[in-house]
């Protein structure tokens, strides 16, 4: 799940919060580690931290294997120019 989705459930967004409805329930909750510094990042003070921290808690953290991190470089590297690809959307992708 990337960013951009994760912040329109955070937010509540209707058609998100339906999707996520939609998952199984036994599906298990797992963010890229990118994803949720991203959302850290967006933060711009401690309460919204605080509060990032809370709706996260549920969330398990993945990351990528070096295998995986070669791809992202490949993609990155052949659509950074002609498709605008930025550096955290190719590892999240």
């Amino acid at each position: 799940m990337d960013s951009d989705v994760m912040i329109d459930l955070l937010r509540q967004y209707p058609p998100a919060v339906q999707w996520f409805g939609a998952l199984p329930d036994n599906e298990a909750l797992m963010l890229p580690g990118y994803v949720m510094m991203e959302l850290i990042q967006g933060c711009k003070n401690k309460v919204e931290l605080t509060n990032l921290r809370y709706a996260l808690a549920d969330y398990g953290i993945v990351w990528l294997s070096p295998d995986q991190c070669d791809a992202a470089l490949t993609v990155f590297s052949e659509y950074r120019l002609s498709h605008n690809a930025g550096l955290l959307d190719t590892l999240i992708g």
